[in-house]
Formats: C-alpha cells, sequence, structure tokens
C-alpha cells in the first residue's frame, strides 16, 4: 500500500474533540475547522456575538452526538459560569491562539 501524501493526511484530518463536564451536565465539544474559524471572525468584525454560534456550532450531546441546541434555542442567555468552560474548551481544540482571541473580544 502506497504511503498518503501530506495532502491527503491534511485532507482525512478530523476535528478535536473532548468530553467537557459543567454544573448541568457532561458535553462533548468539537474544535472548529478554518471555514468554521473564518466565520466566527466575520461574526467579530460585523460586531456580532461570537459566543452563541460557537456554542450552537461546536457543543454536542455526549450519547447521542447529535447538536445539543436546536434553532430557536437561546443560547446567548445561558449562564456564562455554564457556557465559559465550553467556549473555553472550544477555542484549545481549535488552537486558537492569544491574537485572534483578542481580535474576537475586540468587537
Amino acid at each position: 500500500m502506497a504511503k498518503k501524501t501530506t495532502r491527503e493526511r491534511m485532507l482525512a484530518a478530523t476535528l478535536n474533540e473532548a468530553k467537557v463536564k459543567t454544573e448541568v451536565g457532561t458535553v462533548l465539544v468539537r474544535g472548529t475547522s478554518t471555514q468554521g474559524k473564518d466565520r466566527l471572525q466575520a461574526a467579530a468584525l460585523e460586531g456580532t456575538s461570537w459566543r452563541a454560534p460557537l456554542l450552537r456550532e461546536h457543543c454536542f450531546d455526549p450519547d447521542t452526538r447529535e447538536p445539543l441546541f436546536e434553532d430557536g434555542d437561546d443560547v446567548g442567555a445561558i449562564p456564562s459560569r455554564v457556557t465559559e468552560p465550553l467556549v473555553d474548551a472550544i477555542v484549545r481544540l481549535s488552537g486558537m491562539t492569544a491574537d485572534e482571541l483578542e481580535e474576537l473580544e475586540g468587537n
């Protein structure tokens, strides 16, 4: 069998994931893709919240692996003490730099 090229390995790469325990239960979170990171930065540049979209896109039920939130859920109303550990894990798994976080926070 031929050895896979770097290109093939990059295209086959999967998102990092982890289970995060919160005061309301355990959540499966996944890191973001390059496209996902671009969407977050675009939201920040437009002056819209980036945390709620991040949580909506990257939080999953740990048992079913289905998205945790539905379209109509007001994710932004969840207390930050519950969501910040999830946001922190997603950011870490996504390999976001301190500069990127400052850019998001600055808008």
